[in-house]
């Protein structure tokens, strides 16, 4: 059976009853959580829902309970619903999993089960196995997947534009991108970012400015300006963004991580200069596609200023800053600025 998307879950849930099995997944916690509240209102009316909807969390496990609510009959409604949040199905023994197998094959036509996963790195690709492949499998063969992704840059925008006029204001298209680079596509975190500058805003249009006032500015995006600054031979700037990082207590490893992975990205955009590689190539074949375009083109910017050479020695500095915050007790602010010292007087060297 297919995995359904965000577009293919909008549809099954208008056209179909509300039962059998559904297994919720994928990186974006706002989703998520919308399009289950969806899914579980379909089935239960909200006033019954102290008699029709039973809800097991992770530690509640017991499998004997789990299936007396699944075979349970709905109590003045046509169905009841059995939701089970971050169940550790790799926890299960053999015999276990087999009997949930059966259970899940035979589901009372009156029953909605929902598996949800709250983990937005849990992913399910039949060609890469993992501890959770053989559940996942399961699930696909009797029920329906839901990955729900983030949204794209497209569609976030469109989104930002309509629900401005719902909030007493307005935004063009090129704001709405411009608040989607800062804040980042999560978009728990953009929305809350979002009401955060329509108050703001005070029934004015939002303003680049506005958003620059009031908008936290993501990790992820923050890091990116780390490296661009850096490249641009702009130390001072850099060294500004990781202490408003540090002030906001990002943990060290991560922001090690994420200008690992910024540095990676530039490897990969300096290859595809160099291989006269077209933008649009270089997203797809590094599944990039959910990038920002604004944030793509940046990319291809910084890559043009530096050589392979440098960017893996940066590469180099930081799995040397990785290994220490991993191995040994350090001052991971310290490590940090040493990090960027010995990363922008690469950025300084001739190719």
């Amino acid at each position: 059976m297919a995995i359904l998307n965000e577009d293919g879950f909008r549809k099954k849930l208008k056209t179909d009853a509300p039962h059998g099995l559904f297994c919720i997944y994928g990186e974006d916690t706002y989703l998520k959580d919308f399009y289950l509240k969806k899914l579980t209102d379909a089935a239960v009316d909200p006033s019954l829902a102290a008699f029709n909807l039973r809800v097991f969390t992770r530690d509640e496990r017991d499998l004997t309970d789990i299936y007396e609510a699944i075979e349970a009959l709905p109590m003045m409604s046509e169905y009841q619903c059995v939701l089970l949040r971050d169940y550790p199905l790799p926890d299960l023994n053999k015999d276990d999993f087999e009997d949930l197998q059966k259970e899940i094959a035979n589901l009372p036509e009156t029953t909605l089960l929902v598996f949800f996963f709250s983990d937005p790195e849990l992913d399910y690709n039949p060609k890469k196995p993992d501890k959770w492949t053989k559940y996942f499998d399961c699930f696909n063969k009797f029920g329906t997947l839901v990955n729900l992704s983030h949204r794209s840059d497209a569609a976030i925008v469109k989104t930002l534009v309509n629900g401005a006029k719902d909030r007493g204001t307005s935004i063009d298209a090129a704001t709405a991108q411009y608040l989607v680079d800062r804040a980042g596509s999560d978009l728990q975190t953009l929305l809350n970012e979002f009401n955060k500058v329509c108050s703001y805003a005070d029934g004015a249009p939002v303003t680049a400015q506005m958003i620059d006032e009031c908008v936290q500015q993501s990790v992820e995006a923050s890091v990116f300006d780390i490296c661009h600054a850096l490249l641009s031979d702009n130390a001072d700037k850099a060294f500004e963004i990781l202490h408003e990082l540090l002030r906001r207590k990002t943990d060290p490893q991560t922001l090690v991580g994420g200008m690992a992975f910024n540095w990676i990205d530039l490897y990969r955009s300096k290859t595809a200069l160099l291989e006269d590689r077209r933008l649009t190539d270089y997203a797809e074949n590094f599944n990039y596609r959910k990038k920002p375009s604004s944030a793509l083109q940046k990319l291809m910017q910084d890559a043009r200023k530096c050589t392979r050479k440098q960017i893996t020695a940066a590469l180099d500095i930081l799995a040397d800053a990785d290994a220490q915050l991993k191995s040994r007790s350090v001052n991971g602010a310290l490590l940090l600025e040493e990090t960027l010292v010995r990363i922008a007087g690469v950025c300084k060297k001739d190719a």
